[in-house]
């Protein structure tokens, strides 16, 4: 299994106790690069 790592900033609304609104902030590009497959090797 592998591990990746990435900051966000979570932006919450609250009214009368409860969440009524959510934003999540990312990198999305450099999460997206992070899932990109690698190309290995071959041997031959």
């Amino acid at each position: 299994m592998e591990t990746r790592t990435a900051h966000f900033a979570l932006h919450l609304t609250v009214r009368d106790g409860l969440v009524t609104r959510h934003h999540v902030y990312e990198d999305s590009l450099s999460v997206a690069r992070a899932w990109e497959p690698t190309e290995e090797p071959v041997d031959g």
